[in-house]
């Protein structure tokens, strides 16, 4: 079932895309023998993987959004946690409270920093789904060409080959944003690496460890 609604936004997609120029028209994949129809397998199944990733990655950005909000939550119960310890004269308590507040704001930080990579991310398998497209577009133009259809001369095999190479060109400057705002992902990371360690050794791994998260 899967496969087939997948194969509806394939073909829903595929002239869409204002990335891929170069299409071949549909009367002519129409018009391949089945043998033909085989060989672009390999490059339909490239783009149901690609439209795969571009939903897990929309999805991993809607999960790092949940999470924002839950270090939100998590910063309004340590400011809660301090105001009872002073409340109660429990000085200790207080000290670890407002270690556990520095935890919460460093952990919202980060996410706040990762969400930019996840949506950096999905920007990176959209180019990959363009790119997906065009080797699609471009194995369709290789048989048609091979069979040699009516209509199949006016087609340039070179040119959705120099498509093919202009989208891949494209996802690598996508990846390479990508890269440079995890960069700063990372170094944020740290802050907060830091900030549980200080609560973990501060309440004996009660609270700031991963194993109790």
């Amino acid at each position: 079932m899967k496969r087939i609604v997948l194969a509806s936004i394939v073909f829903a997609l595929c002239g869409c895309s204002g990335a891929v120029k170069e299409h071949v028209k549909p009367d002519l994949v129409r018009a391949l023998p089945m043998e033909s129809r085989i060989e672009l397998l390999d490059a339909e199944n490239g783009l149901f993987a690609a439209i795969d990733g571009v939903d897990e990655a929309h999805n991993d950005v809607e999960d790092a959004q949940e999470q924002i909000d839950q270090a939100d939550e998590l910063v309004d119960a340590a400011k809660d946690q301090k105001k009872k310890a002073k409340k109660e004269g429990d000085a200790n308590g207080e000290s670890i409270a407002e270690l556990a507040i520095t935890e919460a704001k460093a952990r919202k930080d980060y996410l706040k920093q990762w969400i930019k990579v996840l949506r950096a991310i999905v920007k990176e398998k959209e180019g990959e789904l363009d790119a997906s497209r065009g080797r699609y577009e471009l194995a369709k133009a290789k048989e048609v060409k091979r069979v040699n259809l009516d209509g199949s001369e006016k087609l340039k095999v070179e040119v959705f080959e120099d498509q093919v190479t202009r989208l891949d060109d494209r996802v690598k400057d996508l990846q390479a944003k990508a890269d440079e705002v995890k960069s700063a992902a990372d170094e944020q990371k740290k802050v907060w690496d830091d900030s549980r360690s200080e609560l973990a050794k501060a309440t004996g791994g009660a609270q700031g460890s991963a194993f109790v998260e």
